[in-house]
């Protein structure tokens, strides 16, 4: 937005910020694949565990939660 609003004062900043803002682009999807594997691993290992280890049969099943984490979740996008 804020790149929108530049561009819309000096047209000539277009092709100066194409580069950095595609390099920016590029880092927030390796942070956000990233996120997707780690939640996918969670996943799976909950996925995976026996239903012997989720409940007794004098505890009722609560199921699983995956955690999120301020690590898996940067607020510098």
């Amino acid at each position: 937005m804020v790149v929108k609003m530049l561009v819309a004062k000096d047209a000539n900043l277009e092709k100066q910020l194409q580069v950095p803002l595609r390099e920016n682009l590029g880092e927030i999807r390796e942070r956000c694949l990233e996120d997707l594997k780690h939640f996918i691993n969670e996943l799976d290992e909950v996925v995976r565990q026996p239903e012997a280890s989720v409940c007794d049969s004098t505890t009722p099943s609560t199921g699983h939660k995956l955690i999120k984490t301020a690590a898996n979740h940067s607020s510098s996008y």
